[in-house]
């Protein structure tokens, strides 16, 4: 049966009610006198609502969940947001798969043909020659045509924004090619703009199109994928991509 729009309202102001009331507990627990009011978007921690907490909060919680992220130079030992400019995309990958490259082949860049100019207008394509093979990934494509593929192979995939509430990856997916890059190779690499990095579940579903505008499937991902169902033991890479890494852009 379908809840209705009263009922809807009702439970969705119960819930931003009980948020409210937690948010305050916290906060008079540490001793800071707070206000809060009720918003009508959803209701979120302050350093979430602004953009550098947005950013901040992103990385944070995607590497607790063993998301890797790119960038230039020394990586820092301490949680830190890694953002690099736009055009340092091309060279930080290229760098990133020079340390990834087997000895008897060259493995495989996936991406969806869809997407083949954007990535040339970044040089991407281009810059990787000799460290991987950029391979176009069609509607025609189907998983086992990788079976006898030299893996590990990696795909390289835009997503239309991210959470930092939860650390969580949205892809809007608008074709069976493009879901594959999401869940076949060994590693998974993702680019973001920060401007998309958004507070909320709520916030990300309103950057997602809709299925009149061409949306196949919107897939979220927080992490690499995992299962600890054998002997209680965490193994990566179970159901999909044993390693998910972002390259964070301006």
């Amino acid at each position: 049966m379908a809840i209705s729009s009263e009922s809807d309202t009702r439970q969705n102001a119960e819930s931003r009610a009980r948020i409210v009331a937690r948010l305050r507990e916290t906060k008079k627990a540490k001793g800071k006198a707070h206000t809060l009011s009720v918003l009508s978007q959803p209701v979120l921690p302050k350093f979430v609502e602004r953009e550098q907490g947005k950013t901040e909060a992103f990385v944070a919680r995607a590497e607790a969940l063993s998301c890797r992220f790119l960038t230039e130079g020394k990586t820092e030992k301490k949680t830190v947001a890694k953002v690099i400019a736009k055009s340092s995309v091309s060279k930080v990958l290229r760098d990133f798969l020079a340390t990834r490259r087997g000895k008897k082949a060259l493995p495989l860049l996936l991406f969806d043909v869809l997407e083949k100019s954007y990535w040339q207008r970044l040089g991407i394509l281009k810059n990787v020659e000799g460290c991987c093979r950029p391979t176009e990934v069609s509607e025609e494509v189907e998983g086992g045509d990788f079976e006898a593929t030299p893996f590990p192979a990696f795909s390289l995939q835009r997503a239309v924004c991210a959470i930092a509430e939860t650390g969580t990856l949205v892809f809007a997916n608008r074709t069976r090619a493009q879901a594959l890059l999401t869940f076949l190779p060994t590693v998974h690499i993702v680019l973001l703009a920060e401007r998309d990095i958004v507070g909320s579940l709520e916030q990300a579903f309103v950057r997602v199109p809709s299925s009149a505008a061409g949306l196949w499937a919107c897939h979220l991902v927080s992490g690499p994928s995992r299962t600890a169902d054998i002997e209680q033991k965490l193994h990566m890479g179970a159901h999909g991509p044993k390693e998910l890494v972002v390259l964070l852009h301006r």
